[in-house]
């Protein structure tokens, strides 16, 4: 997992699309595992991605990770950890669509870090 440089063109451009999707929480899809830990932690979606717009803004680490489980063909992952939302620490893990898919941001990931 590499630190997202946020100056570079192709890392600014992904990092404004998820500040986006997280303004339309209809545009993210959770997969089941995601329903199941928000559900576990006694979270909404919403709150979620209310901070990830916050942690957005105040430009606080971002990372990115070659992501092989859930599409034909690898693409990058973005990576917030720590996620802070209240008490609560979370590993935060998303994909954006490709050209010619459903306009929407699969999250992957919204859990407590497995490791600590």
């Amino acid at each position: 997992m590499d630190l997202v440089d946020c100056s570079s063109p192709e890392h600014a451009a992904a990092i404004a699309e998820i500040r986006r999707f997280c303004l339309c929480p209809s545009a993210c899809r959770p997969t089941g595992r995601v329903k199941q830990d928000l559900i576990k932690l006694k979270l909404a979606k919403g709150d979620v991605l209310d901070q990830v717009v916050r942690h957005i803004d105040a430009g606080l680490p971002i990372y990115c990770a070659v992501q092989t489980m859930y599409f034909p063909t690898p693409r990058l992952a973005y990576v917030i950890k720590p996620l802070v939302l209240g008490t609560i620490t979370l590993f935060f893990k998303v994909a954006l669509p490709q050209a010619g898919e459903k306009p929407e941001m699969l999250i992957m990931s919204v859990h407590e870090p497995e490791l600590k």
